[in-house]
């Protein structure tokens, strides 16, 4: 690696952590509210969610890597996608079985409503996709990004 590629490079990641977006976490404790600024992490994705012939249910786990600080509960939110069916639906909870997604990541949980009119258990047809943005926050050291 040449020395101009090493400086383009160092360029590069001072470009990100000078536009990356900031925030400031506000955590109240016995002593008051505490401080601390924060970079703001975006994480998005799809999440493909496989036919089901026997059963009306179907899940799927999502992990996050490190993007998010350890303390991190991340806002997830989904959208289904799925031209061949109606009446599906996504629950998010956190890894485990716990109720809130974490740093760690989230399961998603897809039902089918049954057909109200013929009282028949629906099932997963077809594949779709599930698509989700969590949005998190990370508190380390704002000088080394």
């Amino acid at each position: 690696m040449t020395r101009d590629l090493m400086d383009q490079v160092q360029q590069n990641l001072q470009y990100i952590k000078d536009n990356s977006p900031r925030g400031r976490l506000f955590k109240r404790t016995a002593r008051g509210v505490v401080l601390k600024d924060t970079l703001l992490v975006v994480v998005s994705g799809k999440t493909k969610i496989p036919r089901n012939r026997k059963k009306s249910t179907a899940r799927a786990t999502v992990k996050f890597g490190a993007a998010f600080d350890s303390s991190c509960h991340p806002n997830v939110t989904t959208a289904i996608c799925a031209d061949h069916q109606r009446n599906l639906f996504c629950i998010v909870n956190g890894p485990g079985g716990k109720t809130l997604p974490n740093h760690a990541g989230f399961e998603i949980y897809c039902a089918v409503q049954d057909d109200p009119t013929t009282k028949k258990t629906e099932v997963i047809k077809k594949d779709f996709w599930v698509h989700w943005i969590a949005v998190g926050f990370r508190t380390d050291d704002l000088n080394e990004f």
